[in-house]
């Protein structure tokens, strides 16, 4: 339960970075190294350099199987610590926090910040 603990803090630190901009997140829809060979689906990859690690985060589709001809869509957030060529050191435990650190990330790369502060100032005039 400690280590589960240590990884939320560890997450909610990245999200707070994220919110506050100190933590830049840029969009790569480059995702083929990720589902090579796969049936999953990643529509985006973010990433971020903290300190001197690398950061990858993404959510991907996969089917689950219910039956041998039956599967339903399922979604799993994941964050990961990356090499220079992009392939995964290590892998963050799943949890919730890691879909709210999506979520800010998100947030951050979209521009809708800036999109909502262009408009809140148009409606000024």
């Amino acid at each position: 339960m400690k280590e589960e603990s240590k990884f939320i803090k560890a997450i909610a630190k990245l999200i707070q970075l994220t919110q506050d901009g100190d933590l830049k997140w840029s969009i790569n829809k480059n995702t083929k190294q990720i589902t090579e060979g796969t049936n999953n689906i990643i529509d985006v990859v973010y990433t971020a350099h903290e300190e001197n690690e690398h950061l990858r985060l993404y959510e991907m589709k996969f089917k689950n199987w219910l039956e041998e001809d039956t599967f339903e869509w399922d979604n799993q957030a994941f964050l990961e610590i990356i090499d220079e060529l992009g392939n995964a050191i290590w892998t963050f435990p799943s949890n919730r926090t890691l879909w709210d650190l999506l979520e800010a990330v998100r947030y951050q790369t979209s521009g809708v910040d800036d999109f909502i502060n262009r408009l809140l100032s148009k409606a000024k005039k």
